[in-house]
């Protein structure tokens, strides 16, 4: 039989929550805070909730990883360029549209976001693959209608989120390309 740890209440759940607050924002996971804590996923979730932590989207939660920087920088990029335009009204002078050409460390975040967002996209489409070899694998050896269905369920999840993957690996694709036709060909 599992044994469960003890309720959390009071003051120790706060106290808790907060400990897993600051190791969150240290760049820990959710579920490696459960896991080193003994709580459950949810309940870490909830705990962090409590206390007001943003949460960073799913995945990548190294924030030190450099799939997430490119990300991160990708879409920090625009933003950012726009706030330095406004404080320098000198370069707003040269031109009417933005008269500087992207940095190449601009460049080689978008290209390492590429990359990152083309490994997703292919395991996002193995898993698609798998889940249809599954299904047909379900029907040749005629197996129960539930089954079949939960089968099909599965694999109408994991097609959606491969076309997600390609969609995104597409717009990465997009934004590095404005990118460098930016850098090759500035504006007079």
């Amino acid at each position: 039989m599992v044994v469960r740890a003890p309720r959390l209440v009071g003051e120790a759940r706060r106290a808790m929550a907060e400990e897993l607050a600051s190791r969150y924002n240290d760049g820990a996971s959710i579920r490696s805070l459960a896991r080193e804590s003994g709580r459950s996923y949810g309940l870490v979730q909830k705990l962090l909730q409590e206390v007001g932590v943003e949460f960073r989207p799913r995945g990548g939660a190294d924030p030190a990883s450099p799939e997430t920087k490119a990300e991160r920088d990708m879409v920090e990029t625009p933003a950012a360029s726009q706030e330095a335009r406004q404080k320098d009204p000198v370069d707003l002078d040269e031109g009417d549209g933005p008269s500087s050409s992207p940095e190449p460390s601009d460049v080689d975040a978008l290209k390492l976001a590429v990359e990152a967002a083309v490994v997703r996209a292919e395991k996002a489409d193995r898993k698609a693959r798998k889940a249809e070899k599954a299904l047909r694998k379900l029907r040749r050896t005629g197996a129960g209608k539930s089954r079949r269905k939960k089968a099909k369920a599965t694999l109408n999840k994991r097609r959606a989120k491969a076309e997600k993957a390609e969609r995104k690996v597409r717009k990465a694709r997009r934004q590095l390309d404005k990118a460098e036709h930016g850098a090759d060909n500035p504006q007079f």
